[in-house]
């Protein structure tokens, strides 16, 4: 499976599990692989790699467009939207960053925001997205060429995973962000009880490069100029969906309370640099 390097440029490292992934597999075939753990600063990698960027995008391209994402529920984004509306007011300027087709940008507008924009580089969810009135750019975040310290708010939901140069894309989110401005970030938590196979939705080798723990991702975001605030580890799944409702609405409220969940969800902010 080749040599593979880790995010910090180590190449030592001991499998935390390996298997054949077929939770999510457009052709139906099956993705042997394997999540190596790095000796150094401990993010997990895929191994191998996922395939090129573009190669994703055009496969990515081919599905067809929902109004709510792949598996986002409205549920799910009413919820994102209460996390972050104690940081909203009339002059709140806020960034998703991999917005779909920009649903939680239009959620956040309505509000009553100054600005609330995404960026999105699937080119037909941005499309639908800007088709019915949603301030979506479709390109790099490096290619938007915002001005620094422009933004109080930037979310990042299931999206740290999928970026192959993500020191830089850190960088990038740190510099058009405030000073003590908010990072709301979400990504999938490899280390939870929940997670006992290599069949878990979030291994997702065809797309994602790395796997973090709540340490991890907190002291990496550390190294990149980002203060933790506060964190949870649900698990996210559409409560309102069968007849037993209200008994996992309990328990989905259980397992964020005891940090049990297959999700990590942490606001950060940015540091003041002296």
């Amino acid at each position: 499976m080749g040599n593979p390097i880790c995010i910090c440029g180590s190449e030592k490292f001991d499998i935390v599990i390996e298997g054949d992934y077929s939770y999510f597999t457009p052709n139906g075939k099956a993705v042997p692989f394997q999540a190596l753990k790095c000796l150094k600063c401990g993010i997990v990698i895929t191994n191998p790699p996922p395939m090129a960027v573009g190669s994703n995008n055009e496969m990515a391209n081919e599905v067809e467009i929902h109004e709510d994402g792949y598996s986002v529920s409205i549920e799910e984004l009413f919820y994102r939207i209460r996390r972050i509306k104690p940081y909203l007011n009339a002059s709140t300027k806020i960034l998703e960053i991999g917005c779909y087709t920009g649903k939680l940008v239009e959620m956040a507008a309505q509000i009553g925001v100054k600005e609330s924009m995404g960026v999105e580089i699937l080119s037909n969810a941005a499309a639908y997205g800007s088709s019915v009135g949603r301030d979506i750019r479709n390109m790099y975040l490096d290619e938007c060429n915002f001005p620094s310290n422009y933004f109080d708010v930037i979310q990042a939901h299931h999206v740290l995973e999928h970026i192959p140069k993500l020191p830089e894309t850190l960088d990038e989110i740190w510099r058009v962000l405030k000073p003590n401005g908010i990072f709301y970030v979400t990504v999938p938590r490899y280390n939870s009880v929940f997670v006992r196979s290599a069949n878990w939705a979030g291994w997702y080798p065809q797309e994602h490069f790395w796997h973090f723990t709540e340490k991890t991702l907190i002291e990496l975001l550390g190294q990149h100029g980002f203060k933790i605030s506060k964190f949870c580890c649900p698990v996210h799944y559409d409560t309102r969906k069968d007849y037993l409702y209200p008994v996992k609405k309990l328990l989905k409220w259980g397992v964020k309370k005891l940090n049990m969940g297959d999700t990590v969800e942490a606001v950060f902010s940015k540091k003041i640099v002296d």
